[in-house]
Parts: C-alpha cells; structure tokens; sequence
C-alpha cells in the first residue's frame, strides 16, 4: 500500500515552512477558502506529476514569487535558495523537489536570475522530470475536471496523456518529441514559398514528417490501449454512481483529419501503419503548405464519450444533463484508479479538492464506499462538520479517519 507519512514544504505556496506528519489513511482538510488546503494536494500531486495541476510555471508555487526568502520558522541550510517540497513514503521512499535560483550571465556580461527544478529520489539527483513518474501514483477529483466533458478536445486528451504516463513512463517522452517536432515543422511552413517551396525545405519537411509518424504511433497505441482498460471499468462503476438510471457510458477515440487512420492501427504493423501515416502527411502536404500551418496531429485528436442505450448512442459532451456529466467525470476518475491498481499492483493516492460540494447526499455515500479501502486519501472540504458526516459514512468500511485544521500557513489536527 502507498502510505505518505510525511510531507515537509519549505516556501510553497503560501506555507513558509511546514511539517506535516501523522498522516492516517484518510485525511480530511478543513478550512476557510484561501488557508492552503489546495495547496496540500498540489505539493502531493507536483511530486506525483512532476508538475503542477494549477500552474504551467513552477515559479508560481514560490511564496509570494519572492523566490524563498526570510519567513522561515526554525533553521535550514536552504533558507533564501528557493523553495522545496518533500515526502516521505511508509517503506523508506523520499521524494523531492527543489525550486533553486540559477544565475544566468549573458555574452554582453548581464546577469539575470533564473529558476531551476531538481528533483530527487532518496537523495540522488534525478536527470529529468521523468524520472520520478511512477514512484507516486496518484488520482486526484478537482472541480476543473468537469472540463473533461465540458471543456475543449485539449482537456480530454490532457486526461487521458495523464492517465497512461502514469500507467506507462515512456508516454511522456513520446509527448515530448512530438511537442518538439510539431513546433519546428510549424516554423518550417511558414518560412516555406507556396505553391514552389525550395528543395531543401521540401526534404526537411519530409524528415519531420518521418519523425512524426514514427512517434505518432507510440503516442496513438498508448492512448487506445488506456481507453481500452477504462472501458473495461467504466460501465459498472458509472451503474453504481447512476443506480442504473442511465444508458452504458462508452469511449472513442477520434483522429482528426484522417478517417482511415484508425482501421489501419488494427490492420497494420508499426512499420506498414508508419508508411502509411507517411503517405498521408505527403497528400495533405498542398494543403499545409497553402495555409502555412499543420493539418494533422495527435495533438488535435478527441475522445468521445457517449451513453449507449437500446443501439441509440447520445453525445454526453452535448446532451447530459449537469448531474449526469458529473457522474461520467468521477466515473471516468475511478475507471482510471482502477486501472491503475490493476496495472501496478498497487492503489495509487487519492486527491479529492472539494469535489465533495458539488455531490449530494447520496453521490458522496456511494463514492466513498467505491473507493478501495488500501487506498490513502486526502480531500478538502470548507466546512468542519463534514468530518462528522464523513466518519458515518466510512464506520461500515473501518476506514481511519483524521481531521486537519489548516488557516494562516499552518496545519493541525482536530
């Protein structure tokens, strides 16, 4: 079972320094709004993720991006140089990350301060943010996951890239390449002369896209194979939130601008379906060229997800109510934890951000006996009583239960 025991931040967020022990197996997080309780979750999930669910720029988790000076309570050798965030596993495992400055001088002799993110396992320096994907399994609930359903293709196909690195590491550094080569084959179209672009231009474009299909395979049998295991998880976890009032909730994959090129991922070695996405990027090749901008990736690819009922499918996206879009959304979550516990053996850590507030009665019963009893928790929640409400709903489960007070930067227990 993963066990956090420990979590120590150090100029995070709004904590100037903070230890944060005796963790139990469910915790809940009280306080007003603006106290730090999301701030928990993300140090947890940051550590998980290697990145932030709330911010795209890791100088936004410094306090008050004034780069981890003074404020510190007790003595640290890493007062004012940066910000860090730590935890330590029941077993032996520490996981870190540290917020440095990094002083940059340029050719013309002008310095300027940068910051720098290392990350550490057990103490060693990890080469890259990869490295520590996989050693905290997590699945976290935020209201902002309602985009899922609600949102643009881009929130979709975040959730599901999110889901199969942490089920397969390697899915990351496929998403990497193909971020890089997309954006040097945009800034070759645009450079390039339409309708007699130059030799080299043509041949250059032609390795990109040869770099492309290749990674696009690894990218697109990566995504499939995790729809393919929360479909299997899906249904019966939806009936239990929905009590069976609903049609069978289902998911697709949709590629943009290619109709065959999903049939020939199921007909196609990696090799056949690399020559023929290579074919398909040179036929569309005019069309590229006149609007001097990419028309096919995977980086534009949806998910579709659909209610199924008596052979009649019904967009969930378009057409669910609000009650039920929130169903599908926290299904789809369990569909994932499931999968991963499946797939590693273990029960990944559970993040809940006040996801409690937007369920009834009912709704919150049924999602706190669905979740595995080997799984660790931690959810928010603005109002103290919860805790009551909490602890009989979990009595049946003999689950352990604590409460923590977080206001002004500081946690303690109720």
């Amino acid at each position: 079972m993963l066990y956090i025991e420990r979590l120590d931040l150090w100029q995070f967020r709004n904590f100037a320094q903070l230890h944060w022990e005796g963790l139990n197996q469910i915790n809940l997080i009280v306080g007003q709004n603006g106290q730090g309780k999301s701030n928990l979750l993300e140090a947890i999930y940051y550590l998980s993720h290697g990145r932030s669910n709330r911010s795209s720029r890791d100088t936004e988790l410094i306090r008050h991006a004034r780069g981890g000076l003074l404020d510190a309570t007790v003595d640290d050798p890493f007062l004012g140089q940066g910000s860090r965030v730590a935890l330590h596993l029941q077993g032996g495992l520490d996981l870190e990350a540290r917020f440095q400055p990094d002083k940059v001088t340029s050719p013309t002799g002008f310095t300027s301060q940068k910051w720098k993110t290392q990350f550490l396992i057990d103490s060693q320096r990890c080469k890259s943010r990869s490295e520590i994907i996989g050693r905290l399994p997590s699945v976290s609930f935020y209201l902002s996951d309602l985009d899922i359903v609600r949102g643009m293709p881009q929130s979709r196909r975040r959730w599901l890239d999110l889901a199969t690195v942490q089920r397969v590491p390697l899915h990351l550094e496929h998403l990497q390449i193909w971020k890089k080569t997309i954006s040097e084959k945009s800034a070759l179209l645009k450079q390039m002369d339409f309708p007699t672009p130059q030799t080299e231009q043509v041949e250059l474009l032609d390795v990109l896209n040869h770099q492309l299909a290749a990674v696009a395979w690894r990218i697109l049998t990566g995504r499939l194979e995790t729809l393919r295991l929360l479909q299997t998880h899906l249904p019966l976890l939806y009936q239990g939130l929905s009590q069976g009032h609903d049609g069978t909730p289902t998911l697709t994959y949709a590629l943009h601008n290619w109709t065959d090129g999903l049939s020939f991922l199921s007909s196609l070695n990696e090799a056949e379906w690399v020559q023929a996405c290579i074919l398909h990027l040179r036929e569309i090749m005019p069309q590229e060229l006149r609007r001097q901008t990419v028309a096919w990736g995977v980086h534009r690819d949806d998910i579709g997800i659909h209610f199924v009922e008596n052979a009649q499918k019904v967009d969930v996206t378009t057409y669910a109510s609000q009650g039920q879009q929130r169903s599908v959304v926290i299904a789809l979550k369990l569909a994932e934890l499931a999968m991963l516990e499946a797939s590693l053996g273990k029960s990944p850590i559970i993040l809940l951000d006040d996801i409690m507030a937007e369920l009834d009665a009912d709704r919150q019963a049924q999602l706190l006996h669905i979740f595995p009893q080997t799984s660790q928790v931690f959810l928010t929640t603005p109002y103290v009583d919860t805790q009551h409400q909490f602890h009989s709903l979990l009595y049946e489960k003999k689950s352990s239960l604590s409460s923590w007070q977080v206001e002004s930067g500081g946690v303690r227990l109720l």
